[in-house]
């Protein structure tokens, strides 16, 4: 239960720590395969300013998280805000990861879900 999991991380850790991050981040995937949309977004954003502030605007953990909001706002129907998102996840993937990697073609494969 990432609810119970979240909890005693964030009281032992605190609510911005990295791993607090990737649990919420773990959070706004489930509550989007299970069709809460707004949860999911609302979890994706804060795994997003957590993982901003700890390691800055270009790291592959913040990709993650804004492939992961770029997916969630498709849903939701603000393809402009999705396609910043996944444009932004495929420039940092870019930057880090080899030519070809699997991080990469999956946000590509994102963006072509645009129409991109």
């Amino acid at each position: 239960q990432y609810t119970a999991g979240l909890a005693i991380q964030e009281k032992l850790l605190g609510t911005k720590h990295p791993d607090v991050a990737e649990t919420v981040n773990n959070l706004g995937s489930v509550l989007k395969a299970q069709g809460d949309l707004a949860g999911a977004r609302a979890s994706f954003q804060r795994a997003l300013r957590s993982d901003e502030a700890a390691y800055g605007p270009d790291h592959p953990k913040v990709a993650r998280d804004v492939n992961n909001l770029g997916l969630v706002l498709q849903e939701l129907g603000d393809l402009a805000g999705a396609r910043a998102n996944l444009q932004r996840a495929l420039r940092i993937f870019e930057q880090f990861l080899p030519a070809g990697h699997p991080n990469i073609e999956v946000v590509r494969g994102n963006l072509e879900s645009l129409g991109e």
